[in-house]
């Protein structure tokens, strides 16, 4: 439960989560700046983390990164034109309330840039936040799909009908995948909207294949 995917050239990652059983962790994340939970709830930390990891799954080994400027939980990381964003969370302090700022990691001079406060134009989970390549950055909010252009977030488009939960976002080849439903506990949909045309696809999965998604990544092999 509660694990991450990513795909690496060849190959799919999946890295921490729950046990199901025992709801012991599995393993740290990657870039791991939350703070950590045991079974039953209890705190391993009640402190959200500002520490950073990379991971590298050819040589199976983890390296440290510079610490960032705050401490993050519930925050959202996104790799966009070369550097690795980190995008809102809060702090231990503020349980709950999320914060507008963002940082951004530049591997060329291994180090992070200066926060930028008013990232967001919100303060609200950044959790749907993607990558959308040289189309900028997309993410769902209020029924809407959002895209940062020109360092400001303008709507696109808006979220089909069905779609008014989102569980999960990303892109690839041109194009948004968002899979959610219109109430909690319905049924969770998925539609594919192309990032030029701004048309919107239903995507028909089959009944094994239905269900709650808690993550997902698109592989290009």
């Amino acid at each position: 439960m509660f694990c991450q995917l990513v795909g690496v050239e060849s190959e799919l990652v999946v890295v921490g989560g729950w046990d199901p059983d025992t709801w012991e962790i599995r393993a740290l994340c990657l870039f791991t700046i939350s703070c950590r939970r045991r079974g039953g709830g209890e705190r391993i930390c009640q402190n959200a983390l500002k520490s950073a990891l990379v991971y590298d799954v050819a040589k199976d080994e983890w390296a440290p990164l510079p610490d960032m400027a705050r401490e993050r939980d519930e925050c959202k990381g996104v790799f966009h034109r070369g550097k690795f964003h980190v995008i809102g969370g809060y702090c231990t302090e503020t349980q709950g309330r999320f914060e507008r700022s963002a940082e951004a990691f530049d591997f060329a001079n291994w180090e992070w840039d200066k926060a930028e406060e008013d990232f967001l134009e919100d303060s609200t989970c950044p959790r749907t936040c993607v990558d959308g390549g040289d189309m900028g950055m997309y993410m769902c909010r209020a029924g809407e799909v959002v895209a940062l252009q020109d360092s400001r977030w303008q709507t696109v488009d808006k979220l089909p009908a069905e779609i008014r939960h989102t569980a999960y976002t990303t892109t690839w080849e041109g194009k948004l995948l968002v899979i959610g439903c219109r109430s909690f506990g319905e049924a969770q949909v998925a539609y594919m909207w192309d990032l030029k045309s701004g048309r919107w696809r239903k995507v028909v999965a089959s009944e094994e294949f239905c269900g709650h998604v808690q993550s997902g990544w698109c592989l290009q092999i």
